[in-house]
């Protein structure tokens, strides 16, 4: 059933955002042509125009970034509590399934957009060094503090921002989404309840963070966990980021769940 259901969330989410990435991925060689005649041309109409095209695109493409980002979070609306709210929650699945199959979903839109807006950007410039230039920059950056850094280590170090990443942006959908699910629980003034349960969810997650942080390192748990890590000379920083990502992780799990329970027990889509 799991399966079925996260191949029904991404046909519903993908039928609309790969026009998206079709538009951004053909755009791009029109840029860099544009680039070239912007170049290579005299009259001062055609540059004007060129630059104004390039200007459109750029403001495009962030349009098209931030209609990605909050994509998850629109869908979860639209397809929980609007229009298509009653057809969803009376299928006949378990709410577990259904959340777990749009944390699938939203991660997989996640490492599209991570994977397609770059290639887009490469295909604008026409220039395809650009994971190379991020490489050889983040080298570069630790030997300014005297650190002598293999590819290994920048590979381990970067994996590890991506997952931090990928984390922290479920972490966010989630905790949205648990707070929209709390304010619709109620029959009125569910727009403001919403704003404040967010804000609470928000401030609850800090306050358990910092504990989090400030057990663990009483405890001694974290020198067992990483007593013998050393990557890069960044010992410090990398148990933190490994904290961070695992708290984050948690943490979408917990939202996930006040999510589904309160869509099973306490939505009112009246």
């Amino acid at each position: 059933m799991l399966g079925k259901l996260i191949k029904n969330e991404i046909i519903n989410r993908f039928k609309s955002l790969v026009w998206i990435y079709l538009a951004v991925l053909v755009a791009g060689p029109v840029m860099h042509l544009v680039d070239i005649l912007e170049d290579h041309v005299t009259n001062s109409y055609v540059r004007f125009f060129c630059n104004l095209v390039m200007v459109i695109y750029g403001l495009l493409m962030i349009a098209a970034i931030v209609v990605v980002l909050i994509s998850p979070m629109m869908d979860y609306r639209a397809r929980v509590f609007k229009d298509q709210g009653y057809l969803t929650n009376t299928l006949p699945v378990k709410t577990g399934s259904m959340i777990g199959a749009r944390m699938i979903c939203d991660l997989l839109v996640y490492i599209s957009a991570a994977v397609v807006f770059p290639i887009a950007m490469c295909l604008a410039a026409w220039n395809f060094e650009l994971f190379d230039a991020l490489a050889e920059f983040l080298s570069e950056m630790f030997r300014m503090f005297g650190q002598d850094v293999r590819a290994a280590q920048i590979l381990a170090i970067g994996g590890l921002s991506i997952i931090l990443v990928f984390a922290s942006a479920l972490m966010f959908i989630w905790t949205f989404n648990a707070a929209y699910a709390i304010g619709h629980s109620f029959s009125n003034h569910r727009k403001l309840l919403s704003v404040i349960s967010y804000i609470v969810l928000y401030y609850i997650q800090q306050m358990i963070a910092v504990g989090f942080v400030f057990i663990l390192s009483k405890s001694g748990i974290v020198d067992q966990m990483f007593g013998n890590v050393e990557i890069a000379g960044f010992r410090d920083g990398i148990i933190f980021m490994v904290l961070v990502t695992i708290f984050e992780l948690l943490g979408v799990l917990l939202m996930g769940f006040i999510s589904g329970w309160t869509i099973k027990n306490k939505l009112n889509l009246e």
